[in-house]
């Protein structure tokens, strides 16, 4: 559910380094973005040097991802413009709509809905606490999960967990959106590899240059891989491991420059990272891939006149039909005025 593989390595250290490293005691702050002035640092500045998909233990395949199945619970936000027919959900690739306001009913993506910790709900069970989330923006207000609409209030909903579905007590608002969170529990994730190397630059004042800064960067790095990245982080790192440590250096060559009195520190860190990109199984939606399984068969002369049978099966035209479940697909006939023509 995050953008790009490569993305997801800068983000997960993002999230790994942000509030965690300190310069003289002010926070840094983690961007992609070189500083402009001296009022930008303590800064330090992540980027890919290089980077490739696949292991680089093994060789690189035609595609390094595989598909993995998954059960537990999967948090699902969507946010549906309320002025629409057709809500689609550009985060997930996925399509929800509403079927008729009069009916108040909105169908959601996904069906077999299940709890925050993964349990499935029983007979007369209904959601509770983080469970579902529904909440209007025009007007702002929560909407409340209950097990029955007869005798409810207007912000009332029940929920179908098994179809996916949502009714309220009264017509939704014309305008506006609905947010939406809730868990389905199962889904497919993409898993891809990636490796190369991450370079961090490090800019700091020149009259707060401390080793110990560059320290940190590396020992909350280290406690990365220790504990592995959370998949709301878009993956886990398998390694990382600093191939560079550089010296402390003028960040501008100009002495007239912005940054004359910045100064920068380089790291480089090898990295093994492994991207999970997750995909709820839809109860409705695109189809996106289709797997087909076929059994192939050839085509045979049976020297029979058209409609008459032969030894491979029912003739169509001099045509009979063998199995050949091994072979790649091989047409042959026996054409009255050509014999048999490839």
């Amino acid at each position: 559910m995050s953008g790009t593989p490569e993305s997801a390595v800068l983000a997960a250290v993002a999230a790994r380094l942000d509030g965690a490293v300190q310069s003289a005691g002010d926070p840094v702050t983690v961007s992609v973005v070189e500083p402009a002035t001296v009022d930008d640092v303590p800064r330090l500045v992540l980027s890919l040097e290089s980077v490739r998909r696949g292991r680089p233990d093994r060789p690189r395949p035609a595609e390094p991802a595989r598909w993995v199945e998954r059960t537990g619970a999967l948090r699902v936000t969507s946010r549906l413009d309320l002025a629409a027919e057709v809500f689609l959900d550009p985060p997930l690739g996925d399509l929800s709509w509403r079927v008729d306001g009069a009916a108040r009913q909105v169908h959601l993506a996904h069906g077999g809905l299940v709890r925050a910790d993964g349990s499935a709900l029983g007979a007369g069970d209904t959601f509770t606490g983080d469970d579902f989330t529904a909440r209007t923006t025009q007007p702002a207000r929560a909407l409340d999960v209950v097990a029955t609409l007869d005798g409810a209030g207007e912000t009332a909903i029940t929920v179908d967990s098994r179809r996916g579905r949502l009714e309220t007590a009264a017509a939704l608002p014309a305008q506006g959106e609905l947010a939406l969170s809730y868990h389905v529990g199962a889904w497919r994730q993409r898993v891809t590899p990636l490796h190369g190397v991450l370079r961090l630059d490090l800019f700091v004042a020149s009259g707060a240059v401390d080793p110990a800064t560059a320290d940190g960067v590396l020992v909350a790095l280290d406690r990365a891989v220790e504990l592995g990245a959370a998949d709301e982080l878009g993956g886990r790192f398998e390694r990382l491991e600093p191939i560079e440590l550089g010296p402390v250096v003028r960040a501008a060559g100009e002495a007239g420059s912005a940054l004359a009195t910045v100064r920068r520190r380089r790291l480089r860190i090898a990295f093994l990272f492994e991207h999970h990109d997750d995909r709820p199984l839809s109860a409705g939606g695109v189809i996106t891939a289709v797997e087909v399984d076929t059994t192939l068969r050839r085509l045979v002369g049976t020297g029979e006149p058209a409609g008459g049978v032969g030894a491979g099966g029912v003739g169509a035209g001099g045509f009979g039909v063998e199995d050949e479940p091994d072979l790649p697909m091989i047409v042959t006939g026996a054409r009255p005025d050509q014999g048999d023509t490839p």
